[in-house]
């Protein structure tokens, strides 16, 4: 999903400088964003970002997941599970109240360190590859099965059988040491991974250094060992990175922690990127503050572990049960269930793929107190039309009760604007216009 948006306007620019392409950042919220560019580079750079996640917890979840470690959001709920030690289970978990409404245990699967969760449209992914303890294990691997085995199955305790039940064995590409380590001092541990396209994204947890290596596996490969093969790097600038996903088929986020300083939670958002196999290397990278672990001794976001989308612009987060002794006092934060809504960090060019069901007419261009937009929508939807300049910076917001057909929205009082270019935006479930126009 890429939007390449050209100026058309003769007096400014040549024919020749429409067919060219011009790389640059092309994020309307940047600091950097260039009016000129048509393909994105990955050099977007954004202000600081900070959202107090403990303002969005929705449950203390049950103990019985105090562990929790991995989330998906599936069929109107999250499903979860404890990492290592724990059952060979999963979760049903009640996205409002966090209680547990069923429990689905893996056949003759064991969970030594299960880290993460993922799904594509048929399957659900455990992967067993915490490896934070000696780093040197030689069993990791990622459990599959369909999900058709939960939507079949009745009551609130079920099993996934063993015959359904596929196994991706798999070691890294470069790891060639297996010596026992001390207990987090590996650079081939692993909490996070997406499924996209039958390909598995495996996003390390490394423990020296300030960097996540991004590697893949065959989705559908089950015999033997498979390697996962080494992709990219990114310097995450000291958070250890903990769950991923897959937002959207241009945007992926990263969740973690840093324990440097005052230890405390982010999100990476890795937007805009040319190719999911080389995402850190051709995408835009824009870090978000979630808050301190504990800032005091019953308050704070807890360890984040957890992560799941739920629509193109909201998440789940979970943090499993902490408790730490500082300086004499007892800190402890329980196990916790999170709502956060993105829409703020999300470029304009990352949401969902424009249809032929919503498409529009701006005009004029140039224009001089007045934009005159014709919205055409193949539903009857809300549409939230926006206004920036080349700065990034929203001057004017207004959302629209669209019907189906035909639909006229003006964006009045602009004469005071200064005479620049600026960047007007319409976006739906169906999809997001974006469009650049001058004022006179």
């Amino acid at each position: 999903m890429r939007f390449v948006l050209l100026l058309f306007c003769s007096q400014f620019l040549n024919i020749s400088s429409l067919t060219a392409q011009v790389q640059g950042c092309m994020d309307t919220k940047a600091s950097n964003y260039n009016a000129n560019a048509t393909i994105n580079n990955g050099s977007c750079a954004y202000a600081s970002s900070d959202v107090a996640l403990k303002n969005s917890k929705k449950a203390t979840l049950p103990t019985t997941i105090n562990e929790i470690s991995g989330i998906i959001y599936f069929n109107g709920k999250l499903y979860g599970h404890n990492d290592s030690g724990g059952q060979p289970a999963i979760y049903e978990i009640d996205t409002s109240t966090g209680i547990i409404t069923k429990t689905i245990t893996l056949q003759g699967a064991s969970n030594v360190d299960w880290e993460d969760i993922t799904q594509d449209d048929e399957n659900i992914y455990v992967g067993d590859f915490g490896n934070n303890e000696s780093g040197n294990r030689t069993d990791l691997i990622v459990y599959k099965f369909p999900k058709a085995d939960i939507q079949n199955s009745a009551g609130i305790d079920i099993t996934i059988p063993s015959s359904d039940i596929n196994l991706i064995r798999f070691k890294y590409e470069d790891q060639n040491d297996f010596t026992e380590k001390q207990p987090n001092s590996t650079n081939f541990d692993c909490e996070a991974f997406f499924c996209d396209n039958g390909q598995l994204h495996l996003f390390t947890k490394n423990w020296i250094g300030n960097f996540t290596v991004h590697y893949v596996l065959d989705a559908n490969k089950y015999s033997g060992v498979q390697t996962a093969i080494r992709k990219d790097s990114f310097n995450t600038q000291g958070t250890l990175i903990t769950a991923a996903t897959l937002l959207n088929d241009k945007t992926v986020l990263l969740l973690g922690y840093e324990v440097t300083g005052i230890p405390s939670g982010n999100l990476w958002i890795i937007s805009d990127f040319n190719d999911v196999n080389q995402l850190f290397a051709t995408g835009n990278k824009r870090k978000v503050g979630l808050g301190y672990i504990v800032d005091d001794t019953t308050s704070g976001i807890g360890q984040i572990e957890g992560l799941a989308m739920a629509g193109n612009e909201r998440v789940f987060i979970t943090c499993e049960y902490f408790t730490r002794t500082f300086a004499g006092l007892n800190f402890t934060i329980p196990q916790t269930l999170y709502g956060l809504t993105v829409t703020d960090w999300l470029p304009e060019y990352a949401g969902p793929v424009t249809s032929a069901g919503f498409s529009w007419k701006v005009s004029p261009s140039p224009f001089s107190d007045k934009l005159q937009l014709d919205i055409f929508c193949e539903n009857d939807q809300q549409v939230k039309v926006t206004l920036h300049d080349l700065l990034g910076r929203e001057l004017i917001s207004k959302k629209l009760i669209c019907s189906k057909g035909e639909n006229k929205c003006e964006l009045n009082d602009l004469s005071a604007l200064n005479k620049a270019i600026y960047v007007v935006a319409a976006k739906s479930p169906d999809g997001l216009l974006v469009k650049k126009v001058m004022k006179e």
